[in-house]
C-alpha cells in the first residue's frame, strides 16, 4: 500500500466521539494514498472471502462510504475494523482502532454499568400538604391512556419533593383501585454530573429481569429489550417510578404497554413532550410550618410561632431543606427556632437546601460528620454498616449507630441499604474535599475496595468453587460478609451489584487498578451465568485499559480471555476470535500454560461458531496439548469432547464417538459434571449417527437427567433437540414435536440466536415429519435468519435442506430445487457433508 506522505498513520486513541473517531479515519484514508471506495471495499470483501464467507453475505459500496461520513450514531466494530485494516493492515494497528471505538462507546455508555434498580418502592419521606396534587394524579389515573395507560410527570427543582410526592402517589394508587403486579423504581440519574444518566437499555434488561425473565433469557439489543418488555407489561399492569427523569427520550424507551400501567416521573428539567404534568413548587407557607412542625415538634413550633415562619420562608419552603432542619430542631432541644433561623441567616445568601444541610450537618457529633463526608466520596449509592465501617475505619457496630444518627438528621434516606440524597451526596463530597486531607480519602477508599474483593471473593468461593479467587492480605475492613449459602451469595452479588461495578471504576480513577481488575477477574463467572453482558463488557474494558496502562502483561491476558467470552456469549464471534488470539500471545509471553490454554480452546469453540472446522480442530489439538502437559484433566476432557463435536460435524463419527468416550470417562473420574452432560450430548448424537439407537437414547435421557438436575438449560435444551432427531429417525414424529417444543420455550427464553436457530431447524424437521410444512416453512426461515445475523453457515446449510423437504410436501418444486441447491452450494463452501436423506426422511421421498 502506497502511502500518501511519509509520516506516522492517525492515532485512533486521540478520539473523544465517533464524530472525531470518523474524522481519524478520513486523515487515514487520505494517509493511505486516498484509495477509492470501491478499492476500499473490494480489499474488504476478499478478506472476508478468504475468510470463508459467502460471496451474497459481502460487503456494499455503500454501506463503507457510510462510516466516512460525521453525524453517525453507530459504527459496527468488525467492519469498521475490516476497514482499517484495508488501508494500513499492519499488525497491531487494526486492533489498536477497535480499541478506540470501544474507549469512545464506553464514555457514553459507561452509566450501564451504575443502574440502581429496585422491585419495591423506596421509603417515602415525611409528605405534608399536596393534596391538589394527589387527586390530580387520581384524577388522571382514572383515565389511562389506552397505549400507555397513566403516565404523570413531577417537575421541579432539587428539593422541591418531586421525588416524595411520586411515591407517595404510587402507594395510594393501587389501594384506590388502580391495579399493579409489579412496582419497579429507577432512578435515572438525569443531574448526575460525574457519573451521566443511566443507559436506557441497561434498564430495560433490569426491568425485564424484575418481571420474571431469566437473566439469559434477556434479549441483547435495546430494540429487542423494548418489544420484550412492552409485551410483558401488556398483559401484566405495572407501577413504574422514573426518578431524575434527564429527557423525554429515555421516558418514552422506558413506558409500559397497556391501558392499566401507571409512570411517574420526576424531572428537575421541563418535559413538555408528557401531556400530564405538575409543576412543583415550595410549599404552601401553612403546609411548610406544618412540616417542620412534625419533624421538630408540635411543642417547640407553637410556641415560636414567628420564628418557625421566618425559618420556613428561610428554607425557601422547601421539603428537603425543611426536614434537615426540623431535624436538627428535634435533635437539639437546647437550640430555640429564633436561633436557629438567625444561624441559618448569617449563612446568607446561600442556596436554602445547602445552607439546611450545613447547619445540620454543624450539629453532629465530629466521628458522625466525618463518616458522613465519606459516605460522599464513595461510588457507592448505598451504604451497608459493614461498607460504612469500611469506609470510615471503624467496626460495624459503630457505623451502625452512625447511620442511625445521619437518619435522624434527615442527612440518609431509609432503605437496605440506606442511600444518600443526590443533593445531599454532593454536599458531603464537597465538604470531605475541604475539610478531610488527600491521604485520608484516599485510605477511605482503599479500605472500601478492599472491603467489596473480599465479600466477592467470599461469594464467588460458594457460587464457583472450582475457580481460585484471591484476596487482599489482612482481614477485610468493616469486618467479615459472611454468606452462609449459594443462593445468599447469589442475593448478595445482585444487590451488590450495581455497588460493586461502581467500585471498579472508581478503583481506576483514583491510581488503584489492581482492585479493579482483581474485581473482574473475581466476578466473570457471575456476569456469564446472570448474561450481564454490559457490566461485562464494559468493566473488563475499564480494567484492561489500567492493566495495560500498568504494564501487567498476564493480567492483560486474562481479561481478554474474559472479554472474549463476554463478546462470545454477546454474539459477536469475530471480535472473540481477535482477543481470544491476542489473549494467547499475552499469555505466552508470560508464561501462564493454563490461562493460554484457556484463550486457544475458547478460540477454537469461536471460530467453531463460525462454521471454520478445520481452525478449530487445529486449536483444540493445541489446547488438549498443553491441558495434557499442565496434568488439568477436567480441562483436556472438555477439549477432547470439543474434537468430538468437530468430528461429528465433518461426518466422522466414529472419531466423534471415540473422543466423546474418552472424554466422558474421565469427567465421571474427576466430577467434572458440566464436561460430563457435553459428553452425554455429543455420544448420543453420534451413536445415533451410527445407527445405535439404543445406545443414543441411554446417553440422551442420563445428558437431559442430569442438566435438569443442575440447572443448566443451555445443555437441557440441547439434550431435547438431539432426543428430538432420535425420534424422527425412530418414527415417532408426535414426539418428537413435543420434546422439539420443549427444547424451543427454552432457547427462546435463554436468547442465544445459536441455540434457537438449531432448535427452530430440528422441531421443523419434526413438524414436516408428521406431515406439517406450513409450520415447518415459519420456523425454518427464523432458522436462516438466526444463522445468517451471527455468520452460523452451517445452521443456514441444515435449514436450507430441510427447507427444501417442507417445500416439497406443499408441491412448490421450483422453491423444493433452490433450497436444495443452496444447501447443497453451502456444503460444499463449508467442507463438510450435510447428509441426504434427512432426519426427517419419513415424511416424504429424498430429493437427490
Amino acid at each position: 500500500m502506497k502511502q500518501a506522505y511519509d509520516t506516522d498513520p492517525p492515532d485512533p486513541a486521540r478520539a473523544a466521539s465517533l464524530d472525531e473517531l470518523t474524522a481519524q479515519l478520513r486523515l487515514l484514508k487520505a494517509w493511505a494514498g486516498d484509495p477509492s471506495l470501491g478499492v476500499i471495499t473490494t480489499r474488504i470483501n476478499r478478506v472476508r472471502a478468504d475468510a470463508g464467507l459467502p460471496a451474497h453475505e459481502s460487503t456494499r459500496k455503500s454501506t463503507v462510504a457510510g462510516y466516512f461520513s460525521p453525524g453517525r450514531k453507530r459504527l459496527d466494530e468488525d467492519l469498521f475494523t475490516a476497514i482499517v485494516a484495508a488501508l494500513h493492515p499492519a499488525s497491531g494497528y487494526p486492533a489498536r482502532w477497535r480499541a478506540a471505538l470501544r474507549a469512545v462507546r464506553q464514555e457514553s455508555t459507561t452509566a450501564a454499568l451504575f443502574v440502581d434498580i429496585r422491585d419495591h418502592l423506596p421509603e417515602v419521606g415525611t409528605l405534608v400538604g399536596r393534596q391538589a396534587e394527589l387527586a390530580q394524579i387520581t384524577g388522571w389515573a382514572a383515565r389511562p391512556d389506552p397505549q400507555h395507560g397513566t403516565v404523570v410527570a413531577i417537575e421541579g427543582m432539587a428539593g422541591v419533593g418531586k421525588t416524595s410526592l411520586a411515591l407517595a402517589a404510587a402507594r395510594h394508587l393501587p389501594a384506590a383501585g388502580q391495579p399493579a403486579v409489579h412496582r419497579l423504581y429507577v432512578d435515572l440519574r438525569g443531574v448526575d454530573a460525574e457519573r451521566g444518566p443511566v443507559d436506557v437499555t441497561a434498564v430495560l434488561g433490569e426491568f425485564l429481569r424484575l418481571l420474571g425473565v431469566r437473566g439469559d433469557g434477556v434479549p441483547a439489543g435495546p430494540q429487542a429489550r423494548a418489544e420484550a418488555y412492552r409485551r410483558i407489561t401488556r398483559r401484566q399492569p405495572v407501577l413504574v417510578v422514573l426518578d431524575n427523569a434527564p429527557d423525554e427520550a429515555s421516558v418514552t424507551a422506558l413506558l409500559p404497554a397497556g391501558p392499566h400501567s401507571l409512570t411517574l416521573v420526576t424531572s428537575r428539567r421541563q418535559l413538555p413532550g408528557l401531556h400530564r404534568r405538575i409543576q412543583l413548587t415550595g410549599l404552601d407557607p401553612a403546609d411548610a410550618v406544618t412540616l417542620l412542625r412534625t419533624i421538630a415538634g408540635p411543642g417547640r413550633v407553637d410556641a415560636e410561632p414567628a420564628a418557625a415562619a421566618q425559618l420556613a420562608r428561610l428554607c425557601g419552603h422547601l421539603p428537603l431543606a425543611l426536614a434537615v432542619s426540623g431535624a436538627q430542631l428535634r435533635e437539639h432541644p437546647e437550640l430555640s427556632l429564633a436561633d436557629h433561623a438567625e444561624h441559618r441567616q448569617e449563612l446568607g445568601p446561600a442556596d436554602e437546601v445547602e445552607a439546611s444541610l450545613a447547619l445540620s450537618v454543624r450539629g453532629l457529633p465530629p466521628a458522625v460528620a466525618a463518616t458522613w463526608r465519606l459516605l460522599g466520596i464513595s461510588a457507592v449509592a448505598g451504604f451497608t454498616p459493614a461498607a460504612a465501617a469500611a469506609l470510615a475505619d471503624t467496626d460495624p457496630d459503630t457505623a451502625r449507630r452512625h447511620l442511625a444518627e445521619l437518619r435522624q438528621a434527615n442527612l440518609l434516606q431509609d432503605g437496605d441499604p440506606q442511600r444518600l440524597h443526590d443533593v445531599v451526596r454532593a454536599f458531603a463530597d464537597s465538604q470531605a474535599r475541604r475539610l478531610d486531607p488527600p491521604s485520608r480519602r484516599r485510605a477511605a477508599r482503599h479500605r472500601l475496595f478492599e472491603h467489596y474483593r473480599h465479600a466477592a471473593a467470599a461469594a464467588m468461593d460458594l457460587l464457583a468453587p472450582q475457580d481460585h479467587h484471591p484476596r487482599p492480605a489482612g482481614p477485610p475492613p468493616g469486618g467479615d460478609v459472611v454468606h452462609t449459602s449459594p443462593a445468599e451469595a447469589l442475593a448478595w452479588l445482585d444487590r451488590e451489584r450495581p455497588h460493586l461495578v461502581a467500585i471498579i471504576r472508581q478503583a481506576v480513577e483514583t491510581g488503584e487498578p489492581e482492585h479493579a481488575w482483581q474485581l473482574c477477574l473475581c466476578l466473570w463467572r457471575y456476569f456469564f451465568a446472570g448474561r450481564y453482558i454490559e457490566q461485562w463488557l464494559l468493566t473488563h474494558e475499564i480494567a484492561l485499559g489500567a492493566a495495560r496502562a500498568a504494564g501487567a502483561r498476564g493480567i492483560e491476558g486474562q481479561l481478554l480471555v474474559s472479554l472474549g467470552s463476554a463478546q462470545a456469549s454477546a454474539g459477536r464471534a469475530e471480535a472473540a476470535i481477535e482477543l481470544y488470539t491476542a489473549a494467547a500471545t499475552a499469555l505466552r509471553e508470560v508464561g501462564d500454560r493454563s490461562n493460554e490454554a484457556r484463550a486457544v480452546a475458547n478460540l477454537g469453540t469461536a471460530l467453531l461458531r463460525l462454521s471454520r472446522f478445520a481452525p478449530a480442530r487445529t486449536r483444540y489439538l493445541e489446547a488438549i496439548d498443553l491441558f495434557r502437559e499442565l496434568g488439568d484433566d477436567a480441562g483436556l476432557a472438555l477439549q477432547l469432547g470439543n474434537l468430538g463435536g468437530v468430528a461429528g460435524i465433518c461426518g466422522d463419527h466414529p472419531r466423534a464417538a471415540a473422543a466423546f468416550e474418552e472424554s466422558l470417562a474421565i469427567c465421571r473420574v474427576v466430577g467434572a459434571g458440566y464436561g460430563e452432560i457435553r459428553a452425554l450430548i455429543g455420544l448420543g448424537s453420534a451413536r445415533r449417527e451410527l445407527g445405535d439407537q439404543t445406545g443414543a437414547r441411554q446417553y440422551l435421557h442420563a445428558a437431559l437427567q442430569l442438566s435438569e438436575a443442575q440447572g443448566l438449560r443451555n445443555e437441557q435444551a440441547e439434550a431435547l433437540v438431539e432426543l428430538a432427531r432420535l425420534r424422527v429417525r425412530e418414527g415417532d414424529p408426535d414426539e418428537a414435536v413435543e420434546l422439539s417444543t420443549q427444547a424451543l420455550d427454552i432457547a427462546r427464553a435463554l436468547g442465544d440466536p445459536n441455540l434457537l436457530g438449531t432448535a427452530s431447524t430440528w422441531a421443523a424437521a419434526a413438524h414436516c415429519a408428521t406431515g406439517r410444512p406450513d409450520v415447518s416453512v415459519a420456523l425454518l426461515r427464523d432458522a436462516i435468519r438466526l444463522g445468517t445475523e451471527t455468520a452460523n453457515r452451517l445452521l443456514v446449510a441444515y435449514a436450507y435442506r430441510e427447507l427444501c423437504r417442507a417445500a416439497t410436501l406443499t408441491g412448490d418444486e421450483a422453491e423444493a430445487d433452490r433450497c436444495q441447491d443452496r444447501a447443497r452450494e453451502l456444503s460444499v463452501e463449508l467442507g463438510v457433508p450435510v447428509p441426504w436423506p434427512s432426519p426427517a426422511e419419513r415424511c416424504s421421498d429424498v430429493r437427490t
